[in-house]
C-alpha cells in the first residue's frame, strides 16, 4: 500500500506545483497522477489570471499580454496568493507588481493600476454592516458608506483615454459604489478630500471635524465656506456617500 505524505506536505507540494514558474517532472509525480496535475495547474493559473484581468483590464491592455503574463508569473512564483477569496487576489498581484510598474517609462502606469484596483475594491466591499444612523446632524459623528475609496494620483487615469494622453495632476479621487452598484469616481479639491478623510470613523461630532480641517488648512469658516459645505453634504447624501449621523 502506498504511504501518502502528511497533509501539510501535500498542500505545500500542490502549491509549489501550481505556482512555480517551471515545476519539474518530479514535482508532478510527487502528487500522484502527473498528467492530471498538469491539467489542474493550468486550470488554477487560468482562473487566477482571469480574475486579475477582470480587475485590471486597462493596465493589462497598456502592458500587453506578454508583459502582463510576466508580472503574473513572477507574482505566483515569488509571492503567491494566501487568500481563499478570489475578490482579494488582485490586491496581492498589484502589491507585488507595483514597484515594477512604478519604474516603467510611462509615468502614469502605476497610477492606472492603483486606480483600477481601487475601483475593483469598491465593487467588492461589503456595505451591509454600518452603525444605526439618523438624519445628518453637525452635533453627532457622521457615517459614510463603507464602499468608498479615497485615492490620490499624479495623472488623470480616471479619465479613459485610448491613446493614454493623460494629464499631469495631482488629482484627488473619491470612488464609491452607487445605489445601482456601479463604481463612480468624483474629483475632489484638496479641502474636500481632507474633509472626507476626517469624516471616516471616530467619535467626534461633524462640527469638530470640520473645524479642525479648516484650521489645519488655514481656511476661514465664513458664509461662502458654509454654503459650499452644505452643498457638498447635500450632494453626498443624495449619492449615498454620507448615510447620516450615528444614532
Amino acid at each position: 500500500m502506498t504511504t501518502l505524505p502528511p497533509l501539510e506536505e501535500l498542500q505545500r507540494n500542490a502549491l509549489d506545483t501550481c505556482f512555480k514558474r517551471a515545476p519539474t517532472d518530479a514535482d508532478f509525480e510527487r502528487l500522484g497522477d502527473a498528467k492530471r496535475w498538469r491539467v489542474y495547474r493550468s486550470m488554477v493559473r487560468a482562473r487566477l489570471r482571469r480574475v486579475n484581468e477582470a480587475a485590471l483590464p486597462r493596465t493589462r491592455r497598456a502592458l500587453g499580454d506578454a508583459a502582463f503574463g510576466e508580472l503574473f508569473s513572477a507574482w505566483l512564483d515569488e509571492a503567491p496568493p494566501r487568500t481563499r477569496y478570489f475578490r482579494e487576489v488582485p490586491m496581492g498581484l498589484l502589491e507585488h507588481a507595483l514597484p515594477c510598474l512604478a519604474q516603467d517609462e510611462r509615468p502614469w502606469l502605476a497610477d492606472l493600476a492603483r486606480y483600477e484596483l481601487a475601483t475593483w475594491r469598491v465593487k467588492q466591499l461589503d456595505d451591509r454592516e454600518v452603525p444605526p444612523t439618523s438624519d445628518l446632524s453637525f452635533d453627532r459623528p457622521p457615517v459614510l458608506t463603507p464602499a468608498l475609496e479615497l485615492l490620490d494620483v499624479g495623472w488623470s487615469v480616471h479619465r479613459a483615454r485610448k491613446t493614454h494622453d493623460y494629464r499631469k495632476g495631482p488629482f484627488h479621487l473619491a470612488i464609491y459604489r452607487s445605489r445601482d452598484h456601479r463604481a463612480v469616481t468624483m474629483e475632489l479639491n484638496p479641502l474636500a478630500r481632507d474633509l472626507v478623510k476626517s469624516w471616516r470613523g471616530g467619535d467626534e461630532p461633524l462640527t469638530e471635524r470640520v473645524r479642525r480641517v479648516a484650521e489645519e488648512r488655514n481656511t476661514a469658516i465664513d458664509q461662502g465656506f458654509l454654503e459650499s459645505l452644505g452643498a457638498m453634504l447635500a450632494d453626498f447624501l443624495e449619492r449615498g456617500i454620507v448615510l447620516g449621523s450615528r444614532a
